[in-house]
């Protein structure tokens, strides 16, 4: 809701329910009751012209695309609502909406936030680091202490060695990314890690599709029962007709992770 200090001052001294008892309940016997409604001045935004609830009312909502920004629009009323709420199984749209509003993606500008907090890089070329790999390369060549060798004779599934490999990274202090890249998958991009580092997000995916095909390593929704949906920008992503960094419910094949966000926020496999 939104209004004076001294009003909302008044509305919240009513409460005389516990901690944990159901706000939304409070608010809505208060906007009931006729003489506190009128006495405080009480007012429902029935056509979204402020607040836009995703919750119940997704089919209610679409983009609006103008040249250098992002708007949501209700169809049902045809309005522009300025504040978007999502809670409960609204959270998934609401990321999706937050791709582009309100200037997260725009068809004049792009993406809007990808040159945001990233991470500078020293320059990584052949000629500085050469000597460096000559000389250590003779007591190196033989074991790497950094690296563990998986052979087919511990019959691991592809799931059980990323979380062996994710384990060695939260163990290790200093492990500052692990990257991920399944056995199948091409990079042609000899820069791909370099990027992925520089965006400097907890978990990141460069996009991989096949040439011709819809197919990609990401979902760009989630259907009712949590599987596979197709978001209504998904073509667009694939074919690169919109380039960003998109917030999506779902990656595979290859990605990066931040070594510190395993260790503090996925501590568990």
């Amino acid at each position: 809701f939104i209004g004076f200090a001294t009003t909302i001052h008044q509305i919240v001294r009513q409460w005389k329910y516990k901690d944990d008892d159901d706000d939304q309940l409070f608010y809505t016997r208060l906007y009931l009751d006729p003489g506190l409604r009128e006495k405080l001045s009480l007012n429902l935004d029935h056509k979204s012209r402020i607040f836009q609830n995703l919750n119940g009312a997704l089919d209610e909502v679409v983009l609006k695309f103008d040249r250098n920004r992002v708007r949501i629009r209700n169809v049902a009323y045809d309005t522009l609502p300025i504040v978007v709420h999502g809670n409960g199984p609204t959270k998934l749209q609401l990321n999706y909406l937050g791709n582009y509003v309100p200037n997260g993606w725009t068809p004049e500008g792009g993406c809007g936030f990808c040159n945001q907090d990233r991470r500078a890089l020293p320059g990584g070329q052949e000629v500085f680091h050469e000597p460096h790999i000559a000389d250590s390369w003779p007591q190196l060549q033989d074991h790497f202490s950094a690296v563990k060798l998986v052979g087919p004779e511990e019959a691991l599934s592809p799931g059980e060695a990323r979380d062996m490999a994710m384990d060695l990274c939260r163990q290790d202090p200093e492990c500052e990314f692990y990257f991920s890249l399944d056995a199948d998958t091409v990079l042609t991009n000899l820069q791909t890690l370099r990027i992925l580092i520089e965006e400097n997000r907890k978990v990141i995916a460069p996009m991989l599709s096949r040439h011709g095909k819809l197919w990609s390593n990401f979902w760009g929704a989630l259907s009712p029962d949590e599987y596979y949906a197709r978001s209504e920008d998904y073509v667009e992503l694939v074919q690169r007709k919109r380039v960003g960094v998109w917030n999506v419910p779902y990656i595979s094949q290859a990605y990066v992770i931040r070594g510190d966000t395993l260790r503090m926020e996925l501590p568990q496999r």
